[in-house]
């Protein structure tokens, strides 16, 4: 699969654990390994009006994003450590990759030194 497709089948597996009305949802997924360790973390939520709902992603959607880490973003020689991604119940959708130490990983990192 390209990029594309993964991104696809992560917006189809998001979709099909979400069954209550939004208006955006909003995922922040770190997947980074360092020398004492690796650590896979997310936050994920739905936005109705002045509502903001936790979203518990499946292992399905988990898969996805951890398939989508695997192929660098054209231009990049490295995979991505964590994205922020954005989907509008107009169907717009954003992924935004970034490198380096993660903040809720080195948040952790942090805590446990």
């Amino acid at each position: 699969m390209d990029m594309l497709e993964l991104q696809e089948q992560f917006i189809g597996e998001l979709l099909d654990a979400i069954t209550e009305p939004w208006e955006r949802i909003e995922v922040h997924y770190e997947n980074f390994a360092w020398s004492d360790g690796s650590s896979e973390i997310y936050v994920a939520n739905r936005f109705l009006g002045d509502e903001k709902i936790d979203v518990d992603l499946s292992v399905e959607a988990l898969d996805a994003l951890a398939a989508l880490q695997e192929h660098p973003p054209q231009g990049q020689s490295e995979a991505w450590t964590w994205l922020t991604f954005t989907l509008y119940a107009t169907g717009k959708y954003h992924f935004d990759y970034q490198y380096g130490v993660p903040p809720l990983v080195a948040r952790e990192i942090a805590a446990n030194r």
